[in-house]
């Protein structure tokens, strides 16, 4: 000011009438309002002009747009307005409710209220003279404009107190005094709410929600979360973030070899990552992810090496941070065969059949305890998966089983008992070579196929392909096989067993069930995938337990992915 009033000086004594009136609009205007113009020293408009456009530092809630939540409870913000934009003003000093037209650049933050909520807030710039005021339509702030604050000079505080006394949505601006002046400003304050909002029901690792194998795809907010988890200094995470913002937890169970990725994308400046132990989040930190800004997607890729039980933490780096978020993602958990027990033992239906798989995630079940009782001549201590199938006296099977390991195959009434009831095996080939096996049954009932390898743990990639021959094959001969098509079962009224023919126009996933008079299910014939053609399955009359039925009227039912079909049987005695 002193330089300013020497040039006016200077002027007066030796300047032409013109120069004057063009020094004369460089002059202050009057600040208007509840304090003096001597009270607030005049500042000159910032050094950028009055159309200032966002820049790549814009921050994300420059306008109500983006404004960020203040949720209930204590909260501790801070930013920087020079980068931001000039979008809230008052048209005059004497319609604004904080006594000054406030056309600095600004920020946004809403509040969702019920009447009888409060809040105070304390808010200081070191370098800008800061002003707050709270509105409820960001279209028309002077109409709109609850309460306000604009007491004090650059440095000074902002103090602001109010209670509401209606429901609603409400924004808080963090604006300034002088036309589009901003810079670094601190508020700390508090929401006090009459409704508290409950915390997510994962705020912590005791509740987590559980990430089941396969694609995932999950959201939420932090915003009513508790910062739980942090880390002392950025180093001491294995991110390099000290990660301290609000947080929620979710559970993986593990196993040796899984993996897992995420993509994480919240409003805030998320940070993602797994531990062992949410209590020493610093000593099990294994991976994590806190690379890019808020509203971009952090990326985290982890293959575990150990099982066990690990938590994966969706948090945000800055203090007490929140956000909206997204995690989408997959858990891949390599699964054993599903015909891994003879319990899920897939069926093979009579006729020709290919079959393939991979014994590598199977368990080592069915063995022999010494090469001498096995009927394979060897003990087979590999891993091994399961086949069922329902043969008649008479009917016959042919298969020649390939395997990358050392294959070994056999055929056994019962599999809690494989070297008393098996019927006939094979391992006179090694490894990546061929067995044949040849069979006539001798006896009707079940029986259950089992693909094994020498080696004690071994497995290997295999395929097995061949015929089960059932003497009366030729029941389901003249079944369309331009769409599903359930045959009669036959004989039917039946004795013993029924044959009970199908048709698929192409591959499908294929459900035979059995079905009393009140609909439940007595016997699943069959619950896996069957190449297009004709089929037959074969009913003993008994139920999934092993169970003879009572007589009377059951009923066929048939669903594929191409269609239904149901059919009656009756079983008599």
């Amino acid at each position: 000011m002193r330089g300013y009033s020497a040039l006016v000086r200077a002027t007066l004594l030796g300047c032409p009438l013109a120069m004057l009136i063009a020094l004369g609009a460089l002059a202050p205007s009057a600040h208007a309002g509840p304090r003096s113009a001597a009270a607030r020293p005049w500042v000159p408009s910032a050094p950028t002009s009055q159309d200032h456009t966002p820049s790549i530092n814009t921050p994300i809630n420059d306008t109500c747009a983006g404004a960020i939540v203040i949720p209930c409870g204590s909260f501790n913000l801070a930013g920087d307005t020079d980068t931001a934009t000039n979008d809230y003003t008052f048209p005059a000093d004497t319609s604004s409710c904080t006594g000054f037209i406030e056309d600095g650049r600004d920020v946004v933050y809403r509040m969702n209220i019920v009447a009888g909520d409060s809040i105070w807030v304390d808010a200081s710039s070191p370098s800008s003279d800061m002003s707050i005021y709270i509105i409820t339509n960001c279209a028309d702030p002077t109409a709109s404009c609850v309460v306000g604050e604009d007491s004090t000079d650059v440095g000074g505080k902002e103090t602001l107190r109010y209670k509401f006394t209606s429901s609603g949505t409400y924004y808080m601006i963090i604006d300034s005094f002088g036309l589009n002046f901003g810079g670094p400003w601190t508020a700390i304050g508090q929401l006090l709410c009459v409704i508290q909002p409950p915390p997510p029901s994962n705020d912590r690792c005791d509740s987590p929600l559980p990430i089941a194998c396969g694609p995932f795809s999950l959201s939420g907010t932090t915003e009513f979360a508790v910062n739980d988890y942090e880390y002392p200094s950025s180093g001491a995470s294995c991110f390099g973030s000290r990660a301290q913002g609000k947080d929620v937890a979710y559970r993986l169970l593990v196993d040796a070899g899984d993996s897992l990725s995420v993509n994480y994308t919240s409003s805030t400046d998320g940070a993602v990552y797994l531990v062992r132990d949410c209590g020493d989040v610093v000593g099990t930190c294994v991976a994590g992810s806190d690379l890019v800004p808020a509203g971009q997607t952090e990326q985290l890729r982890h293959q575990f090496s150990f099982g066990g039980t690990y938590y994966l933490i969706l948090d945000s780096k800055a203090l007490n941070s929140f956000g909206t978020w997204t995690a989408t993602g997959e858990f891949l958990c390599p699964q054993p065969p599903k015909n891994d027990i003879c319990e899920l033992a897939e069926p093979i239906p009579c006729g020709n059949f290919s079959l393939s798989g991979s014994t590598k995630l199977a368990s080592d079940n069915y063995s022999f305890n010494t090469d001498q009782e096995s009927c394979t001549g060897f003990r087979a201590g590999g891993r091994d998966a399961v086949y069922k199938v329902y043969a008649t006296a008479g009917d016959s099977i042919w298969i020649n089983y390939h395997s990358t390991a050392d294959g070994s195959i056999y055929i056994v009434t019962d599999c809690n008992s494989v070297a008393l009831t098996c019927a006939v095996g094979e391992d006179s080939t090694g490894t990546n070579e061929t067995e044949t096996l040849r069979h006539k049954f001798t006896s009707t009932g079940a029986y259950y196929i089992i693909l094994d390898s020498f080696g004690t743990n071994t497995f290997g990639v295999w395929t097995a392909v061949g015929r089960m021959n059932c003497k009366n094959l030729a029941v389901g001969d003249g079944l369309p096989t331009d769409r599903v098509a359930l045959g009669a079962p036959a004989p039917n009224p039946f004795r013993t067993t029924t044959l009970i023919p199908f048709a698929l126009p192409q591959r499908s996933v294929v459900k035979l069930r059995l079905l009393d008079l009140q609909g439940r299910i007595v016997r699943s014939l069959a619950d896996g995938e069957f190449p297009a053609g004709q089929h037959q399955l074969r009913w003993d009359g008994r139920d999934d337990h092993g169970q003879v039925v009572r007589a009377g009227v059951y009923f066929v039912k048939l669903v594929t992915s191409d269609g239904t079909a149901m059919r009656r049987a009756v079983y008599v005695r």
